[in-house]
């Protein structure tokens, strides 16, 4: 069913974007701006950050055939990655595996902070595993969301809590990093049953 594979592309991206750690990032970094200016700033980054995505889910695949890596090794080599950047934020306030001090303007809020590296390893297995336009349509509705909260990230704030939100983002930080071992290890097995099947 076409709902199913959605939804295993979507749940992914949603917890790889982190919309609970980005919000107080976001307010963080706007702390100059006024009501205004945030949403200027939401309405050109959350495009861009589309733009980014769904050229690297559109072009990189072919990309890899091209180099002749395997969807295994892009498995191990990407779910290595997301357990890196996952560790990383889990263990530190804030979001150590972006440079939040320099992050101001239109393409460093795109990315790393929406659309960074572990979207987009993400995306790529999830474009293997589900093809491209379902992909990009799980892409395209977490960046809508996202977008939403952004908007409204003040309000988030007040109504939730910092510490509230930090401590929610921790727990999204453990579901990337399971995840990551995931997609190890069915790159593992991948190499395994071609070993077998030779």
């Amino acid at each position: 069913m076409w709902w199913q594979s959605f939804l295993l592309c979507f749940v992914p991206l949603f917890v790889a974007m982190d919309p609970l750690g980005l919000v107080p990032v976001f307010v963080s970094i706007t702390a100059g701006y006024d009501v205004a200016g945030r949403r200027k700033l939401v309405m050109q980054a959350i495009p861009a950050a589309g733009l980014i995505g769904l050229l690297f889910f559109a072009l990189g695949s072919p990309l890899l055939k091209m180099l002749r890596v395997e969807v295994a090794d892009m498995q191990i080599a990407g779910g290595a990655l997301l357990f890196v950047y996952a560790m990383m934020d889990l263990f530190v306030t804030g979001k150590p595996s972006v440079q939040e001090n320099e992050t101001v303007g239109i393409v460093p809020l795109a990315t790393p902070l929406i659309v960074g590296p572990a979207v987009l390893t993400l995306g790529l297995v999830l474009v293997d595993q589900h093809g491209l336009v379902i992909a990009s349509s799980a892409l395209v509705l977490n960046l809508l969301l996202l977008g939403l909260s952004l908007l409204s990230a003040s309000r988030v704030m007040a109504y939730v809590g910092l510490q509230s939100m930090r401590a929610a983002s921790k727990v999204v930080d453990l579901l990337l990093a399971a995840i990551g071992v995931a997609f190890v290890r069915q790159g593992v097995e991948a190499f395994l049953r071609q070993g077998l099947g030779h």
